[in-house]
């Protein structure tokens, strides 16, 4: 629980007489989380404990003091962020103790008096709580349900703070999405390159496909390509990637600004992110890796994800060269499975040894193909056939276009394609959900096909089931 601190404004190192104005204490607030010759833990407590004093003793009126409260704890959520340059993770990822507090002031001040804030306010809080709380929390769960009414009267800024809410924790509601969807659809000319960037990633990001607003996102996108900054579109074409929607034209003018010789904003990172949005969507890809050949210079500084996902989009657009394999060989890493993917994995092994007839020696677990971690190797002579254990979250669309694999899987396959591996997935809802004997089945025809030609290995398994997807058949390398 937060208690806030008694200590008088000097131990504070914050003026001896405290502003009155509201203005001027957000201000106040605001320029402690500057400071850096304090630790962070120590800047949050004492912004907090401001707040606490300022709305204890403002005005009497709970919606102003609600408000209030609410603009200060973005004060302090927005100093955290800014603690860690570029973080990409939640705050309470990286800031697990000080986010407890934080929460609490929110429980404190905001959340008792929701019916006091407006549907945006309301929804700003939403998107405060992703930052600071937990999945499945009381505070996520209460905003949530207190804004589920009133999603239609929410601006496209306000929408758009809604999705990236949901998408942080990948919660996968139909009719939030759908109110989502309608709305933007309906303010479609409110709509900045920022927001287009943040409400495309957002729906992406857990997986949500609608051809029909995409489709009208990329008009939009084309409309206003020229005020894009250059990673903002590169991130669109993720958005697009992440989801396989395959719009030629909407890539091909993709294409024509970002790999224009005057763009002066170019990135290594957008063009890589690029790359990767061709091979997911299964595009013409000459233009991107023509680029890439005459600048092999600007991917030397590459590190981490970047490395990896350039790898990964090259072997999945089918170039296996010398710099392919350092990038590939520079992207490996280890990695711990989590204990209930550990207990999917086992599932599957299990059968593999028991129906399927395969030894304990064939089976490799737990290995990384460049940059991409895989679940299990099975060696069937000359060929190597990876077996994925996958939930249906993060492998699966979902919404009006639902049951496509997600780009990331797509990319990731053809990419071990290349490298002469075969890839097919199993699901977990498949396999605990009364389908056991069609999972045994297709296990058994995957392993003991000698050629795939470029076929699924085995029909679907129903919607939103398991797939295999059309990688062709190649030589294991020696």
């Amino acid at each position: 629980m937060f208690v806030p601190l008694k200590n008088s404004p000097n131990d504070l190192q914050v003026p001896r007489i405290l502003p009155r104005s509201q203005a001027a204490q957000l201000n106040l607030v605001a320029s402690i989380g500057t400071q850096e010759d304090l630790a962070v833990s120590e800047r949050v407590h004492r912004m907090l404990s401001l707040a606490s004093k300022f709305v204890a003793e403002g005005p009497s009126n709970s919606q102003e003091a609600t408000v209030f409260g609410l603009q200060l704890t973005k004060h302090v959520v927005e100093a955290l962020r800014k603690e860690k340059s570029n973080m990409k993770e939640r705050v309470a990822d990286a800031f697990p103790r000080e986010s407890v507090a934080v929460e609490d002031f929110l429980k404190q001040v905001v959340l008792p008096n929701l019916n006091k804030l407006s549907s945006s306010e309301v929804a700003g809080a939403l998107r405060l709580i992703s930052e600071v709380g937990d999945s499945y929390g009381d505070s996520f769960q209460g905003v949530a349900n207190h804004l589920r009414g009133s999603l239609s009267e929410l601006n496209i800024e306000s929408l758009t703070k809604v999705a990236l809410a949901y998408s942080v924790f990948g919660h996968r509601d139909p009719d939030v999405f759908q109110a989502i969807s309608v709305g933007i659809s309906q303010q479609l000319n409110s709509l900045t390159p920022v927001l287009i960037t943040r409400v495309v990633t957002a729906l992406s990001s857990c997986g949500y496909r609608d051809d029909k607003l995409f489709n009208e996102l990329a008009t939009k996108v084309t409309k206003l390509m020229p005020f894009f900054p250059a990673d903002q579109l590169a991130d669109v074409a993720m958005g697009f990637a992440r989801l396989s929607i395959r719009n030629e034209k909407f890539f091909c003018a993709l294409e024509s600004s970002l790999l224009n010789e005057k763009r002066k904003d170019l990135s290594s990172k957008a063009v890589v992110k690029l790359a990767w949005a061709v091979a997911a969507c299964d595009l013409d890809a000459t233009r991107v890796k023509n680029f890439i050949a005459q600048h092999p210079e600007r991917f030397n500084d590459l590190t981490g994800a970047h490395t990896a996902q350039l790898a990964q989009a090259l072997l999945a657009i089918g170039v296996l060269n010398s710099q392919v394999e350092r990038l590939a060989h520079k992207s490996q890493h280890s990695f711990k499975d989590r204990s209930s993917d550990h207990l999917f994995k086992t599932s599957v092994r299990d059968l593999l040894v028991k129906e399927c007839g395969i030894s304990e020696q064939d089976i490799q677990e737990s290995l990384v193909i460049a940059g991409i971690e895989s679940d299990l190797l099975i060696k069937r002579g000359a060929r190597g056939v990876i077996i994925e254990c996958d939930g249906d979250r993060y492998h699966l669309t979902w919404g009006p276009d639902a049951g496509k694999p997600l780009g990331r899987d797509v990319v990731q396959d053809r990419a071990r394609a290349t490298l002469g591996y075969e890839v097919v997935h199993v699901l977990a809802s498949d396999l605990f959900h009364g389908r056991r004997d069609e999972v045994v089945a297709f296990l058994r025809q995957a392993l003991g096909a000698s050629d795939v030609q470029g076929k699924a290995l085995v029909p679907p398994l129903g919607k939103g089931a398991s797939f295999g997807l059309d990688l062709g058949s190649v030589p294991l390398p020696k």
